[in-house]
């Protein structure tokens, strides 16, 4: 079995563990508010935001999808930002990487932490997507990774409260 489909496989049962915590009755009024946050703001939670985005469009899922950083620095290479348009039809610079902040934080019905959030900030339940492989050195297990927890979580946010 290749190194990609075993991390597939688990990516898979970590991202529908992660999606089961999640709060569904409070977010069955409106459209849930997700958050990615990474340390740059421009390759992990860019690419999870556009990634959010596309899958919960091609579903009909609402959910309005936003990224931030901890010290934003754009640092997506070029042929990565190719491969991501090409591969998978999502433009990770479509929007400005953005700094972190509390309000952004209490605003967000989700959080996904790709990296520590640092100790001036904080936020109860957020899910913790670290284990994500470097979308720049492991490009097909980094993006199986996101397919799956994306995948998790929107089937989470899409169903009906009990």
């Amino acid at each position: 079995m290749s190194a990609a489909a075993h991390l597939s496989r688990r990516a898979v049962v970590a991202g529908l563990a992660a999606a089961a915590a999640l709060p569904t009755p409070a977010l069955a009024m409106r459209q849930p508010r997700v958050l990615f946050i990474c340390r740059f703001a421009t390759v992990k939670s860019a690419t999870a935001r556009e990634l959010m985005r596309k899958r919960a469009r091609e579903r009909g899922v609402g959910v309005k999808v936003r990224s931030r950083g901890i010290t934003p620095v754009d640092h997506l290479p070029p042929a990565v930002l190719q491969r991501l348009i090409s591969q998978f039809g999502i433009d990770p610079a479509a929007e400005h990487a953005q700094a972190l902040q509390q309000g952004d934080l209490d605003r967000a019905d989700v959080v996904i932490l790709f990296d520590t959030l640092p100790p001036s900030l904080h936020k109860v339940g957020a899910l913790d997507w670290t284990d994500q492989p470097s979308l720049l050195e492991q490009f097909e297990p980094s993006m199986a990774y996101l397919e799956a927890h994306i995948t998790a979580l929107l089937d989470r946010l899409a169903k009906p409260p009990a």
